[in-house]
């Protein structure tokens, strides 16, 4: 003959508590890795935005030089024309001519140099 076992009610509140506790505890560790997962995607987002900018600054950066270089050889091309070509550049044009720095202005002014009698003739606007 069987026997029937009853469980009785501190069994059945004893099992109720371990379920909740175990979701309770679930919860929690859901909770814990939705904020580590959180943390972890914030720090590689700061990462690749920092090592993204550095590129970008560095790229810009030699741009930046690059054109800065240009002006500079053309300012120098222009007052070695002059100098050749026995052409003198006044306070007001040479104070013009530093003030400078976009190359393809700087290139016409440079193959005006070339044929030009005065500095104004280099100057003027077409």
């Amino acid at each position: 003959m069987e026997e029937k076992v009853t469980t009785g009610p501190y069994l059945s509140d004893f099992m109720n508590r371990l379920h909740q506790k175990s979701r309770d505890e679930m919860a929690k560790s859901r909770e814990q890795g939705l904020e580590q997962g959180l943390e972890q995607g914030i720090e590689q987002g700061i990462e690749q935005g920092i090592e993204q900018g550095i590129e970008q600054g560095i790229e810009q950066g030699r741009e930046e030089g690059l054109e800065r270089g240009r002006a500079d050889a053309l300012r120098t091309a222009i007052r070695q024309v002059f100098a050749a070509r026995g052409l003198l550049l006044n306070s007001k044009q040479e104070a013009r001519l530093n003030s400078c720095h976009d190359p393809d202005i700087l290139g016409e002014w440079h193959l005006r140099a070339l044929t030009a009698t005065s500095a104004i003739n280099m100057f003027r606007s077409e």
